[in-house]
């Protein structure tokens, strides 16, 4: 029997060796499962090497007798294969960081691009936007020099109002980066969008570029014709700035064509069916294989800060693959590029506007308008008034509550912007409902995704986007009293 002391001492280093094992599984509770059963077997066969001895110290006959050799020599070996099953744990827990660090810096970076591609697109806005500013201004001087021809100067207002309706249509461009412009389609008759972007064209492109169409095909698409429009001018602004060193020539075709099942030329996942081809050709400088491999990646540009936005290409694609179309473009280092465009046949008419009733423009309701720009509520106020109604004009939208308050009755429609410092449309328009449940509301703003266009309608009130047209305005007032208009289309 051993002695006392002895066996004290074996069982305190016992104890330690069952300490471990439960240390180790509290410290490392990411260690995997496969360890931690391990670990469990470890200390099963500590407490068990430990009632050997504790029976063996104490004389006592028991059925562990004859394994205590085998159990006092597997527990080295566990300890063994714990240890190297923990290197490896930790091996993989640190190659998983630097996994983890390595998404985190791809992150960064790719916010960074973003960053870059951002100041690419506001330069590409700023440039678009100052042609038409410039266009307004020259427009406002030939009308200040013609004041004795008024002839003449309603010409020159009437292309001032064209070029505030291409700065409509720019932001409206913009917003379909995100998909956020509203979209209309019909059936129309792509021919007549092609004849009118071309017919802008060459009154903007330089005369050391020749621009060529040939218009071929009477077909009808089912599109939105402003995105249609937008096609067109990407793809020849795209070509204009391919030869804008070195001139050239811009030939622009639409023609039909028939895809027979199985084709693989020009592209072969299309599906059969008649289309309209728009081609758009160039005499540029051409591209290589990797530019053109990433032409439609959005804020991918070959031009430099100022020149464009970068997303042109990228706009049209989406265009063309949200109208069930195809594109796809052959070019050629130094020869030149071309881009066609594959729209399906709808087969049917085109869409002719409903013949509305003329509708009066003219009233004598009590008005309120509700506008941060000063400039808006000037111009609002005058045409109007103009047409017979009374106005009362507030710039911010407390003061106009606070009238409001005491004054409901007196007012017919009210007119509010959507954004504006203090309070927005929405919130000011429920205050004064809790006052007014049956006041109508009309309002108007310039981003369509801050408004639930639905549910302004079930609860009776109106939207107009910016930049309102005076004639519409009136309109949607007018048929708000004569119970002839839900929601105005623009």
């Amino acid at each position: 029997m051993n002695s006392p002391i002895a066996v004290i001492d074996t069982l305190f280093t016992l104890a330690a060796f069952i300490a471990l094992p439960i240390l180790l599984i509290l410290k490392h509770r990411k260690i995997s499962t496969d360890i931690k059963i391990l670990i469990s077997s470890l200390l099963l066969l500590n407490i068990l090497y430990g009632l050997c001895l504790l029976f063996e110290w104490t004389g006592v006959t028991n059925i562990l007798d004859p394994y205590e050799d085998l159990i006092g020599a597997l527990i080295p070996m566990m300890w063994a294969f714990i240890f190297y099953a923990i290197i490896q744990n930790i091996s993989g827990l640190e190659l998983k960081e630097s996994e983890w660090q390595k998404r985190l810096l791809e992150k960064q970076l790719l916010q960074t691009q973003k960053l870059e591609a951002l100041g690419t697109l506001a330069g590409g806005i700023a440039h678009d936007f100052n042609n038409i500013l410039s266009i307004i201004f020259g427009y406002i001087e030939l009308a200040q020099l013609d004041i004795t021809d008024p002839a003449q100067v309603r010409v020159d207002l009437s292309e001032m109002k064209n070029a505030a309706f291409r700065a409509r249509d720019l932001v409206n461009h913009i917003l379909a980066v995100s998909r956020r412009a509203e979209e209309k389609r019909q059936h129309i008759r792509l021919r007549d969008v092609v004849n009118e972007a071309i017919k802008l064209l060459k009154s903007t492109i330089p005369s050391t570029i020749t621009v060529t169409a040939h218009v071929d095909s009477e077909k009808i698409v089912f599109a939105d014709s402003s995105q249609m429009h937008q096609v067109i001018m990407n793809l020849c602004t795209n070509a204009y700035h391919a030869m804008k060193a070195s001139g050239g020539e811009l030939v622009v075709r639409l023609s039909d064509v028939e895809i027979r099942e199985g084709a693989v030329f020009p592209l072969p996942d299309m599906k059969p069916g008649p289309y309209i081809r728009l081609a758009v050709t160039d005499t540029g400088h051409g591209m290589d294989d990797e530019t053109m491999a990433k032409i439609f990646d959005p804020y991918f540009t070959t031009k430099g800060v100022g020149e464009g936005t970068g997303l042109g290409l990228s706009i049209v694609h989406g265009i063309v693959t949200r109208h069930d179309g195809y594109i796809h473009v052959e070019s050629r280092k130094d020869e030149g590029s071309s881009f066609y465009v594959y729209f399906p046949v709808a087969g049917m008419e085109p869409d002719k506007d409903a013949i509305e009733p003329v509708m009066p423009l003219s009233g004598s309701e009590h008005l309120m308008i509700i506008d941060d720009e000063t400039g808006i509520t000037d111009v609002t106020s005058r045409i109007l008034k103009g047409h017979g109604y009374s106005v009362t004009v507030f710039n911010r939208g407390k003061s106009a509550y606070e009238d409001f308050c005491k004054n409901h009755k007196a007012y017919d429609v009210i007119i509010t912007d959507m954004s504006m410092p203090e309070i927005n449309g929405l919130e000011l328009t429920k205050k004064m409902r809790e006052i007014d449940p049956d006041k109508p509301v009309i309002i108007c703003s310039g981003f369509s995704d801050l408004i639930n266009r639905e549910h302004l309608s079930e609860v009776g009130i109106y939207y107009m986007a910016k930049p309102v047209v005076m004639g519409d305005l009136m309109k949607t007032i007018r048929g708000i009293f004569d119970n002839r208009v839900t929601q105005p289309s623009t």
